[in-house]
């Protein structure tokens, strides 16, 4: 009677899917206790509620991450919690729940009470140390936490990024630092071809490669001009001259100016400026080079100097030579030895007269009354080539004398003195 008693209840027990393999309907209580003791996730048919059974029985202290041949499941106090989307942790590590279930395929940041997370394969991989995105950003992640007081450059597989406050910059343009240095940001991203000066706001920098280079001493140019680096840094102060590669510069505040033409110390030696750039030109103060001869002997008097002035003539105009007072008639010099290469009439310049003297080095002769060469005619230092007058534009008698260095006028007093 007992034996029979018992194939009806394991007959029911087949029939109504009591022997659990997943999703499957619940034993009722009684026959349940009786053909299996569960463990595992399994859904109660009458209430259609998941739940985790231990030996048999929901266990409601379960607070974790349990599987079934379905998937893996967020337990809540014994139930399965389709509400939750997160990250949460069994004894296997810590795992990102969409919906209820792990999500074996994410990979990702993703976030619980404890901080945000980086995912990988559903799992957060706390060995990370790396730049990683989700739909919010790019966030700076450490030992698999994002680190939301992190302000440095960071590297993942697709280059260096500035994060602030944990999160990729993008809209960042400047120079910042980390560990190994300090880097120029364009975009976010570290530009590892730049090579130029930047700013932050502590300064503006040398940028070498994308790095800033605190060993460089020199003159360094971007956008806005050329600049003196001392340290790797612009040194707005400093006034003077400084070189680099391409020569030695004239700076004004830190910058070259590359208007001023005149005279500038170089290691003791004064030198001649053009365009901000030191030539190694004579100055009448080098024995080994050509000592220029004053033209107009006896007249010193300088009555309209090189540089900006308003004339009669012209208005506001640069004056690109020196004007020499003296009496009709007075005998001019050459400066120097030299070949004339014009010796004509303009309307502005009158009669006048242009040497080389070679070495890039001009003179011209402006206003005479009248020529004593032609074309094409050597001369030798002192030779009388022409005579003082008051031809073209001027409004007296004078010598307008001229130099040129390189095709750029200098002033003449930078080349020669008066006596």
């Amino acid at each position: 009677m007992k034996m029979n008693r018992w194939k009806k209840i394991v007959a029911l027990a087949l029939v109504t899917g009591a022997v659990f393999t997943g999703i499957t309907a619940p034993l009722s209580a009684k026959a349940a206790t009786r053909t299996t003791v569960l463990n595992g996730v399994f859904k109660d048919s009458k209430t259609n509620q998941w739940h985790l059974y231990v030996n048999g029985k929901i266990d409601r202290t379960a607070n974790t991450i349990s599987k079934s041949e379905n998937g893996w499941w967020k337990i809540t106090n014994g139930d399965v919690d389709f509400d939750y989307t997160g990250v949460a942790k069994n004894e296997n590590g810590w795992w990102l729940v969409r919906d209820g279930k792990v999500d074996f395929t994410a990979n990702t940041i993703a976030k619980n009470e404890n901080g945000w997370w980086l995912i990988r394969d559903g799992k957060v991989d706390f060995t990370a140390n790396t730049v990683a995105e989700n739909e919010n950003g790019w966030w700076l992640i450490r030992d698999g936490k994002v680190d939301f007081t992190a302000n440095t450059v960071a590297k993942n597989e697709n280059g260096w990024w500035l994060i602030r406050d944990g999160k990729v910059d993008f809209t960042a343009n400047t120079v910042a630092k980390n560990e190994n240095g300090w880097w120029l940001i364009l975009d976010g991203k570290v530009d590892f071809t730049a090579n130029t000066v930047a700013k932050n706001e502590n300064g503006w920098w040398l940028i070498s490669d994308g790095k800033v280079d605190f060993t460089a001493n020199t003159v360094a140019k971007n956008e806005n001009g050329w600049w003196r680096i001392e340290d790797g840094k612009v040194n707005f102060n400093f006034n003077g001259t400084a070189e680099n590669e391409n020569g030695i510069w004239y700076l004004v505040d830190g910058k070259v100016d590359f208007y001023y033409n005149g005279t500038a110390n170089w290691n003791g030696t004064e030198c001649q400026v053009i365009n901000g750039k030191v030539q190694y030109v004579d100055t009448g103060k080098d024995e080994n080079k050509t000592d220029y001869l004053w033209p107009l002997t006896g007249y010193k008097t300088i009555s309209s100097s090189f540089g900006s002035r308003i004339c009669p003539y012209h208005g506001q105009e640069f004056h690109n030579g020196i004007d020499i007072p003296a009496p009709s008639g007075t005998s001019i010099q050459a400066c120097a030895a030299g070949t004339v290469i014009k010796a004509e009439f303009s309307n502005s310049f009158g009669n006048n007269i242009e040497i080389n003297h070679g070495n890039g080095v001009h003179t011209m002769y402006l206003h005479c009354s009248s020529l004593n060469v032609k074309v094409g005619q050597a001369v030798a230092q002192g030779d009388v080539i022409g005579y003082v007058g008051k031809t073209g534009d001027a409004t007296g008698n004078h010598l307008d004398l001229r130099f040129k260095v390189s095709g750029t006028y200098v002033d003449p007093l930078t080349m020669v003195t008066p006596k």
